[in-house]
């Protein structure tokens, strides 16, 4: 072998070494002349060689190889551990709060009593190094001619202080977007922060700024503001300037506010310039409770929050003003064509989620800065359309229904934020859940105010609570006096011992809600109801009308006080040709509900069967006022006009 050294020792019986060797080598030659205590005759020849020095350089640099090595298989092992131990809801391996700022502003030494703001990215500030945050925002921001954000300037000509921008998402219609990092939050730590404008809740929930400014479009405020426990404001669509600011859906867009403090509300909006009267004094002021979106609150950990809110309700407007409402029955009743936009066809507020997400996706593709107008031959214009058409109608019959002086509470948040480490599935139904309850308040126009609760077990929720349009400032100051009730009541339900058994809001005092030892029987009659009603549809398609009428009838006789039910069997009595009990199903339906479009069309037609077409004009006519674009609406009084020349 090249390089390699022999040296060969001749070892004698007798355990005599040859001269020249030492007293070392002869006593290990005495050593290995013996085997097993048998002395070997003659010499025994022992052969070794002796490493090169390249050899001696290849082992040395195996050593730093083995260090790491072993220093992943230690790491990969006490992160298991961890795991196991601890479970992954630490949060440890996202970035710090502070990482949610892409620019900071330099500023003067400020009073301590200056309140200060952060901005999303897709504001435009004086500052130009602000407009660069990234390569995609710089473009968009170039895009428009003001120099500064109209809001921005009002907020610093008030003496507050903004601070910095904060991480955004660029697509206002995903909520999952969060941006270029995980960010820990703040009030959940582990679990997701909302996406969209995730940074601004992050810096704000962490204390780094007292408010934010951002847009919204389907839930891009909302949704992370509600994930950080910040109370958030969604303005009415269109009344506050949003010149300086690049959005993405004319239809839809809306800018507002998120913060940590109620007591901020009604400063905040004051200086936006928000519409309205200064607040509600003297004016009568309706609660209604969306009972039925709260039913999964009504469980064993989280009912106490639907009581704490229901009696913090109850505290400020009294119990003649408090009411429960089926919400969903509701927008079910007066809106027509939404089963195209349902994934499953019969969820309203899935619907109403994919209405507001189909007029977000055309109107960001068709932007107003955007020079190339929209193609006439646009496939997606004709579902465009449809989606206003539905638009439409909703913030028509919503507004008809609620009025002024009222409010429609209901739950912003059906469950916690998940963890960030869950499956892909949960957080897809997580986001999707969170933007059906902010559809409504973007398709209405409507303000909206979402603030955070807790239940005993600390998990964090939201309740959200919409407006008559143009009622902001009323409102503003009506939601600070009552997050602090809410918060009230529930400290007080929290230091209690928990009560067991399913019970309501709070007795027979809201509305009419029934007493708490009747709850379980009016849950399982409306779960029948609803069993029954789901069976006369199924018959009613399968063109068995009869078995249709009598499964009506018997939802009916367990919930009397549902005008879908009346509705139902008048269509059926319709395809029966019994045209009166038709009439009469309608009247009964209209007195519950004054405005239902689907049973003045069908009052319509009854009556147009049995030709009092004065009449049924008039009801054609009142349903084309509550749904202009309703087409049966249409062509029925077409017929009327061109066949009975109805004047």
């Amino acid at each position: 072998m090249p390089g390699e050294t022999l040296r060969r020792l001749d070892v004698h019986s007798a355990g005599q070494a040859k001269e020249g060797h030492s007293d070392d080598e002869q006593n290990a030659n005495r050593a290995n002349a013996t085997v097993s205590g048998v002395a070997t005759p003659g010499p025994l020849q022992l052969d070794y060689r002796i490493p090169s020095e390249d050899e001696h350089r290849a082992d040395f640099a195996l050593v730093p190889i083995a260090i790491v090595a072993g220093s992943v298989v230690a790491y990969v092992g006490a992160r298991k551990l961890w795991q196991t131990v601890f479970g992954n809801r630490t949060g440890i391996y996202e970035k710090k709060p502070k990482k949610a700022f892409v620019w900071k502003a330099k500023r003067q030494q400020s009073s301590p009593n200056e309140l200060t703001f952060v901005v999303g990215e897709n504001f435009k500030l004086q500052d130009s190094g602000a407009n660069r945050t990234s390569e995609e925002w710089a473009t968009l921001l170039d895009s428009i001619e003001r120099s500064a954000a109209v809001v921005v300037d009002k907020m610093v000509e008030a003496q507050f202080g903004c601070i910095g921008k904060a991480i955004t998402g660029s697509d206002f219609t995903d909520a999952a977007s969060e941006g270029p990092f995980y960010l820990t939050n703040p009030s959940a730590q582990g679990h997701v922060c909302g996406g969209s404008n995730t940074g601004a809740a992050v810096i704000v929930a962490a204390g780094l700024a007292d408010f934010a400014l951002a847009t919204d479009t389907i839930g891009g405020l909302r949704i992370p503001a509600s994930c950080c426990g910040l109370i958030s404001f969604r303005s009415t669509t269109g009344s506050i300037s949003s010149e300086g600011i690049y959005g993405t859906s004319p239809s839809l867009d809306s800018v507002g506010f998120m913060t940590k403090s109620p007591t901020l509300l009604s400063r905040v909006g004051d200086v936006l310039g928000v519409p309205g009267k200064k607040n509600w004094k003297g004016d009568v002021v309706k609660i209604f409770l969306a009972k039925d979106m709260f039913e999964s609150w009504l469980v064993e950990d989280d009912r106490e929050m639907y009581v704490g809110l229901a009696k913090a309700c109850l505290a400020w407007a009294g119990s003649e003003l408090v009411q429960e409402v089926d919400l969903k029955d509701f927008l079910e009743s007066h809106s027509t064509g939404w089963q195209y936009f349902a994934e499953s066809g019969k969820n309203i507020f899935e619907a109403l989620r994919g209405v507001s997400t189909a007029i977000a996706k055309h109107e960001a593709k068709h932007h107003p800065l955007d020079p190339s107008p929209p193609s006439a031959d646009d496939e997606e214009e004709p579902l465009y359309r449809n989606a206003m058409a539905i638009k439409d109608a909703i913030r028509k019959n919503f507004k008809a229904g609620i009025s002024e002086h009222k409010i429609v509470v209901f739950p912003a948040l059906l469950q916690p934020a998940v963890h960030r480490t869950s499956e892909h599935m949960k957080h897809t139904l997580f986001y999707r859940q969170s933007q059906q309850m902010c559809a409504l308040a973007s398709l209405v126009g409507c303000p909206q105010i979402n603030f955070p609760i807790r239940n005993r077990a600390g998990d964090l929720f939201s309740v959200g609570m919409v407006s008559l349009n143009k009622t902001d400032r009323q409102f503003l100051a009506t939601a600070e006096k009552l997050i602090r009730m809410v918060e009230k009541q529930m400290k007080k339900l929290l230091s209690q011992p928990p009560q067991r058994g399913r019970i309501t809001a709070a007795g027979s005092s809201v509305g009419k809600a029934p007493s708490t030892s009747a709850e379980p029987d009016r849950n399982r009659e409306e779960q029948e109801a609803e069993g029954l009603k789901e069976a006369g549809n199924k018959a009613f398609k399968e063109e068995k009308f009869e078995e249709a009428v009598m499964a009506y009838t018997e939802a009916i006789r367990r919930m009397p006080k549902k005008p879908m039910y009346y509705s139902n069997r008048a269509m059926a009595f319709i395809k029966l040709v019994q045209f009166s009990n038709a009439e009469r199903d309608c009247n009964l339906a209209l007195a519950l509900d004054s405005v239902n479009a689907k049973a003045l069309l069908r009052r319509g037609v009854a009556r147009k069967a049995m030709n009092n077409v004065a009449e049924a004009k008039a009801d054609f006519e009142q349903v084309l006022a509550i749904e202009p674009n309703n087409a049966q609406a249409r062509r029925e009084l077409r017929d009327l006009l061109q066949f009975y020349r109805v004047q």
